[in-house]
């Protein structure tokens, strides 16, 4: 949830954009938290979709969490 909406505020997304968010990691774990909580993680972040593959032509931030990689992928859904 942090990573994306520090994305959003460095994308200077205004509070009610919806955006489009692409989560990516090798990690088998990481991936089913993310699975397991995604309704969760689009209510909070007024995502209108959450993919699990990089977003054609939106760059990407890498994050670190323990000892797994995330490239975080967010971009202003168009209407």
């Amino acid at each position: 949830m942090r990573l994306i909406q520090e994305r959003r505020k460095e994308l200077d997304c205004q509070y009610t954009d919806r955006i489009r968010i692409g989560l990516v990691t090798e990690s088998d774990e990481l991936r089913t938290a993310i699975q397991e909580n995604a309704e969760y993680i689009r209510g909070e972040t007024l995502a209108a979709e959450l993919s699990y593959n990089p977003l054609a032509g939106v760059e990407n931030v890498e994050h670190d969490l323990a000892d797994d990689r995330l490239e975080v992928y967010v971009v202003v859904a168009q209407p």
